[in-house]
Protein backbone atom coordinates (compact mmCIF):
# COMPACT_ATOMS: atom_id res chain seq x y z
CA UNK A 1 0.00 0.00 0.00
CA UNK A 2 1.81 2.94 -1.15
CA UNK A 3 -0.44 6.15 0.67
CA UNK A 4 -3.11 6.30 2.87
CA UNK A 5 -5.30 8.89 2.66
CA UNK A 6 -7.21 10.29 5.74
CA UNK A 7 -10.68 12.52 5.46
CA UNK A 8 -8.94 15.74 5.40
CA UNK A 9 -6.62 14.63 2.59
CA UNK A 10 -9.77 13.25 0.46
CA UNK A 11 -11.56 17.08 0.40
CA UNK A 12 -8.07 18.41 0.03
CA UNK A 13 -7.74 16.17 -3.49
CA UNK A 14 -11.06 16.46 -4.06
CA UNK A 15 -11.19 20.02 -3.66
CA UNK A 16 -8.15 20.39 -5.56
CA UNK A 17 -10.06 18.21 -8.45
CA UNK A 18 -13.10 20.68 -8.38
CA UNK A 19 -10.89 23.63 -8.59
CA UNK A 20 -8.76 22.18 -11.85
CA UNK A 21 -11.65 21.24 -14.09
CA UNK A 22 -13.45 24.60 -13.48
CA UNK A 23 -10.02 26.03 -14.33
CA UNK A 24 -10.02 23.80 -17.58
CA UNK A 25 -13.69 24.92 -18.21
CA UNK A 26 -13.11 28.67 -17.86
CA UNK A 27 -9.30 28.62 -19.75
CA UNK A 28 -10.12 31.31 -22.41
CA UNK A 29 -12.06 33.66 -20.06
CA UNK A 30 -11.65 36.89 -18.23
CA UNK A 31 -11.66 34.63 -15.23
CA UNK A 32 -7.72 33.92 -15.04
CA UNK A 33 -6.63 37.24 -16.47
CA UNK A 34 -7.81 38.63 -13.36
CA UNK A 35 -4.28 38.72 -10.72
CA UNK A 36 -5.65 37.46 -7.70
CA UNK A 37 -7.32 34.52 -9.81
CA UNK A 38 -3.55 33.28 -10.62
CA UNK A 39 -2.19 33.91 -7.47
CA UNK A 40 -5.07 31.61 -5.86
CA UNK A 41 -4.67 28.84 -8.86
CA UNK A 42 -0.67 28.86 -7.66
CA UNK A 43 -1.52 28.30 -3.68
CA UNK A 44 -4.07 25.69 -4.86
CA UNK A 45 -1.30 23.94 -7.26
CA UNK A 46 1.17 24.27 -4.77
CA UNK A 47 -0.84 23.00 -1.77
CA UNK A 48 -1.73 20.05 -3.99
CA UNK A 49 1.77 18.65 -4.75
CA UNK A 50 2.85 19.47 -1.55
CA UNK A 51 0.04 17.03 0.45
CA UNK A 52 0.81 14.70 -2.52
CA UNK A 53 4.06 14.56 -1.51
CA UNK A 54 3.79 14.09 2.13
CA UNK A 55 1.36 11.69 1.41
CA UNK A 56 3.55 9.07 -0.75
CA UNK A 57 6.67 9.85 1.88
CA UNK A 58 5.07 9.89 5.21
CA UNK A 59 7.61 10.29 7.97
CA UNK A 60 6.76 7.77 10.08
CA UNK A 61 8.71 4.41 10.04
CA UNK A 62 9.37 1.51 12.57
CA UNK A 63 11.94 -1.02 11.54
CA UNK A 64 12.01 -3.32 15.06
CA UNK A 65 9.60 -4.46 17.18
CA UNK A 66 10.60 -6.60 20.72
CA UNK A 67 8.40 -8.55 22.49
CA UNK A 68 8.06 -11.14 24.99
CA UNK A 69 7.78 -14.77 23.82
CA UNK A 70 5.88 -15.69 26.60
CA UNK A 71 3.67 -12.68 26.88
CA UNK A 72 2.49 -11.29 23.24
CA UNK A 73 0.60 -8.58 24.55
CA UNK A 74 3.73 -6.42 25.36
CA UNK A 75 5.31 -4.32 22.67
CA UNK A 76 8.17 -2.26 21.97
CA UNK A 77 7.71 -0.88 18.80
CA UNK A 78 10.70 1.48 17.21
CA UNK A 79 9.75 4.56 15.50
CA UNK A 80 11.76 6.94 13.02
CA UNK A 81 11.27 10.47 11.61
CA UNK A 82 12.72 10.16 8.03
CA UNK A 83 10.64 13.68 7.42
CA UNK A 84 11.97 16.82 7.52
CA UNK A 85 10.26 18.36 10.53
CA UNK A 86 8.83 17.11 12.94
CA UNK A 87 5.21 15.08 13.77
CA UNK A 88 3.16 14.46 16.80
CA UNK A 89 1.29 11.12 17.41
CA UNK A 90 -2.44 11.46 18.06
CA UNK A 91 -3.37 8.19 19.14
CA UNK A 92 -2.54 4.52 18.88
CA UNK A 93 -4.66 1.72 18.98
CA UNK A 94 -4.03 -2.31 18.65
CA UNK A 95 -5.49 -4.64 16.44
CA UNK A 96 -7.72 -2.58 14.40
CA UNK A 97 -9.06 -0.04 17.08
CA UNK A 98 -8.74 -1.94 20.08
CA UNK A 99 -7.79 1.25 22.61
CA UNK A 100 -4.91 -0.65 24.89
CA UNK A 101 -4.39 -0.86 28.27
CA UNK A 102 -1.30 1.05 28.70
CA UNK A 103 0.90 3.03 26.18
CA UNK A 104 3.64 5.60 26.08
CA UNK A 105 6.85 6.72 24.29
CA UNK A 106 9.62 5.42 25.13
CA UNK A 107 12.71 7.60 24.88
CA UNK A 108 16.36 6.31 25.35
CA UNK A 109 19.51 8.77 25.45
CA UNK A 110 21.69 5.63 26.16
CA UNK A 111 22.32 5.13 22.41
CA UNK A 112 20.74 1.70 23.21
CA UNK A 113 17.03 0.88 21.54
CA UNK A 114 14.23 0.09 24.07
CA UNK A 115 13.48 -3.02 24.57
CA UNK A 116 10.37 -5.04 25.87
CA UNK A 117 13.32 -5.67 29.03
CA UNK A 118 13.06 -1.51 29.56
CA UNK A 119 9.25 -1.89 29.64
CA UNK A 120 9.20 -4.63 31.87
CA UNK A 121 11.44 -3.55 34.53
CA UNK A 122 10.72 0.01 34.73
CA UNK A 123 11.24 1.12 38.22
CA UNK A 124 14.48 -0.65 37.85
CA UNK A 125 15.29 1.05 34.58
CA UNK A 126 18.60 3.41 33.78
CA UNK A 127 18.20 6.98 33.86
CA UNK A 128 18.62 7.33 30.30
CA UNK A 129 15.53 5.78 29.40
CA UNK A 130 12.35 7.74 30.13
CA UNK A 131 8.56 6.42 29.74
CA UNK A 132 6.05 9.73 28.80
CA UNK A 133 2.78 10.29 27.67
CA UNK A 134 2.51 9.56 24.47
CA UNK A 135 0.00 12.66 23.10
CA UNK A 136 2.38 15.68 24.47
CA UNK A 137 5.47 14.95 22.31
CA UNK A 138 6.27 16.25 18.81
CA UNK A 139 9.00 13.53 17.65
CA UNK A 140 11.68 15.32 15.98
CA UNK A 141 13.61 14.42 12.25
CA UNK A 142 15.97 11.21 13.10
CA UNK A 143 19.73 11.68 12.75
CA UNK A 144 22.13 9.01 13.01
CA UNK A 145 24.67 11.22 15.19
CA UNK A 146 22.28 12.45 18.23
CA UNK A 147 22.65 8.71 20.03
CA UNK A 148 18.33 9.06 20.69
CA UNK A 149 15.96 6.83 19.88
CA UNK A 150 12.13 6.98 19.98
CA UNK A 151 9.89 3.95 20.54
CA UNK A 152 6.18 2.74 21.53
CA UNK A 153 5.34 0.64 24.51
CA UNK A 154 2.11 -1.12 24.11
CA UNK A 155 0.48 -3.10 26.72
CA UNK A 156 -2.75 -4.96 26.13
CA UNK A 157 -5.07 -7.65 27.26
CA UNK A 158 -4.69 -9.85 24.12
CA UNK A 159 -2.16 -10.69 21.97
CA UNK A 160 -1.48 -7.72 19.85
CA UNK A 161 -1.06 -8.13 16.00
CA UNK A 162 -1.07 -5.19 14.85
CA UNK A 163 -0.18 -1.12 16.20
CA UNK A 164 -2.54 1.72 14.44
CA UNK A 165 -0.57 4.71 14.94
CA UNK A 166 -2.53 8.28 13.79
CA UNK A 167 -0.12 11.46 14.08
CA UNK A 168 0.01 14.86 12.26
CA UNK A 169 2.33 15.89 10.15
CA UNK A 170 2.64 19.56 8.69
CA UNK A 171 -1.12 19.45 10.28
CA UNK A 172 -1.90 16.83 8.04
CA UNK A 173 -3.21 13.52 9.72
CA UNK A 174 -1.78 10.40 8.57
CA UNK A 175 -1.77 6.95 9.54
CA UNK A 176 0.85 3.92 10.20
CA UNK A 177 -0.36 0.66 10.81
CA UNK A 178 2.98 -1.85 11.94
CA UNK A 179 1.82 -5.41 11.60
CA UNK A 180 3.44 -8.14 14.20
CA UNK A 181 3.91 -11.21 12.29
Amino acid sequence: MLTTFSITGFLVLMGAIALMVLLIKRINSKFLKHPFMKITLTVAAVAFIFYSYLSINKPLESNSRTFNGESPTIMVATIENEGFAGFTIRDVTVNGGVIPKEVRLVTSTTNIIPSVADWEDRPKVTQGIQFQDIQAHNIPPTSDDSGKYYGIGIENDQPIKTIDITYTYFGFPFEKVIEHN
